[in-house]
């Protein structure tokens, strides 16, 4: 005759220590994330300079050439991570977002919204509690041709 089987959960040794691990990892990605932010925002506010020093000189705020030299740069200088082609969307959505700023900038300080809509690549309009219309960036990357294959990846951001 089979011996009862005992009901008692077996010992959690390594139970607490997995919480810790994964609150410390948390932790570390929290501050990671509050970095990231800050350096967006110092990004945005050079974005913004570059883009009030090429009006005054009569430039327009896209330069289709730099951006791709700069993606090139970041993306073949990147360490071990994301792969190249995320890592390259994220990029691109980064620059179609300080584009945008750069033109709705442009359209506040000229006092013509219509030229926000005009020259901004990678926007969409949507309606302010004013009334008026803003371009905001988006931040999809160029569609992509996707595979026949069945199966999708499950994305994460932990």
């Amino acid at each position: 005759m089979p011996k009862p089987r005992s009901r008692t959960p077996p010992p959690r040794t390594a139970q607490p220590k997995l919480g810790a691990e994964i609150a410390r990892l948390r932790r570390q990605m929290d501050e990671l994330n509050a970095e990231l932010v800050e350096l967006l925002q110092q990004r945005a506010r050079l974005a913004l300079e570059i883009g009030r020093a090429k009006a005054l000189r009569a430039l327009g705020a896209e330069d289709p050439a730099r951006e791709r030299a700069m993606l090139r740069r970041a993306v073949s200088f990147a360490p071990p991570g994301f792969a190249r082609r995320e890592l390259s969307h994220l990029l691109r959505g980064v620059f179609a977002a300080s584009r945008a700023l750069i033109v709705a900038d442009r359209g506040a300080a000229s006092g013509r919204p219509d030229q926000r809509r005009r020259n901004t690549r990678n926007t969409r309009n949507s309606s302010a509690s004013d009334g008026t219309r803003t371009a905001k960036p988006t931040i999809e990357a160029p569609t992509r041709k996707r595979s026949t294959g069945s199966g999708a990846r499950a994305r994460s951001s932990t």
